[in-house]
């Protein structure tokens, strides 16, 4: 196993760094760091698909589809995913917290929590095939989507989600136990109705009911726009 040569880069930073290269710190320290260096080419080389969405009835207000069985070439969803080996142990790094911390007001976030450590939450709009991060408009035929991201090395992450439009709080999805690792798709989907702002929280903890983190974000009707 190659130790780090310094302060190890948690995973979420080389995977950011991935997509943009855009911190020099970054750059200059995996040049120099074999360990960080072999983590970042694993996380350059490594593709997935997501497969599409398909929508089923439901009650009104916020409804949860299924996804579909086979993935149709015009909706796939492509994301980096690292593949860890023993090495990648050396860049983790695991953040604890001993109360509850308070609601992060958006997505995209790193969140410490205790017993499982640096937790990432995103959240995904699905509109006509094309889709996008950190959206806050919603129009009718969205499709919403939780997106996952915790060491490997933790054992699970129980995830919960809720809507809340003002007059109830809902849970379009079941609450949902995770294997760890980049970018897990939580199971399911959802759509949001209606004509008012809509409160969206999505909990990551240890375990159901333990204590955890909580990222949020208000969804404005699309006006048109």
């Amino acid at each position: 196993m190659t130790a780090c040569i310094g302060e190890p880069i948690s995973w979420p930073r080389l995977e950011r760094f991935a997509l943009a290269a855009g911190d020099p710190a970054i750059a200059a320290h995996v040049e120099a760091c074999p360990a960080c260096r072999q983590c970042l080419a694993q996380i350059q080389g490594d593709v997935v698909e997501l497969p599409p969405l398909v929508m089923r009835p439901g009650r009104p207000g916020v409804v949860a589809p299924e996804l579909a069985r086979r993935a149709a070439p015009s909706a796939r969803w492509r994301w980096l995913v690292p593949v860890f080996a023993t090495a990648a142990a050396a860049v983790i790094v695991l953040i604890v917290v001993r109360r509850p911390a308070p609601p992060i007001d958006g997505f995209g976030a790193a969140i410490g929590v205790k017993g499982v450590g640096e937790v990432t939450l995103e959240l995904v709009r699905e509109r006509a095939g094309a889709t996008e991060l950190d959206a806050r408009r919603y129009a009718p035929g969205d499709r919403w989507k939780v997106i996952v991201s915790c060491p490997p090395r933790a054992a699970a992450v129980a995830i919960d989600v809720s809507v809340d439009d003002g007059l109830t709080v809902d849970h379009p999805l079941a609450p949902a136990q995770l294997a760890c690792g980049n970018r897990v798709v939580v199971p399911g989907a959802f759509t949001v109705t209606g004509a008012r702002p809509n409160r969206v929280c999505v909990t990551a903890a240890a375990a159901p009911g333990a204590e955890g983190g909580t990222a949020c974000a208000t969804l404005e009707p699309a006006d048109g726009r």
